[in-house]
């Protein structure tokens, strides 16, 4: 379990793995692209000292693959 949050519902929620919808290791550390429990997608930092915080919109291109 880790929080997200999803800027278009302007909440954080608490979600597991099962709404992992994408993850990318990248040369700044690990992504992932998580459906908040209303399915909006949100792209997460997992690198250290970050976990579960939101990403800039520039780290869409990791997940793209």
């Amino acid at each position: 379990m880790f929080d997200i949050y999803c800027s278009t519902c302007d909440r954080i929620y608490i979600v597991g793995t099962a709404s992992l919808t994408g993850f990318a290791n990248t040369d700044n550390g690990p992504l992932g692209r998580v459906a908040c429990p209303v399915g909006h997608d949100v792209v997460v930092d997992f690198g250290a000292g970050r976990a579960g915080r939101p990403t800039t919109s520039s780290s869409d291109a990791a997940l793209a693959a």
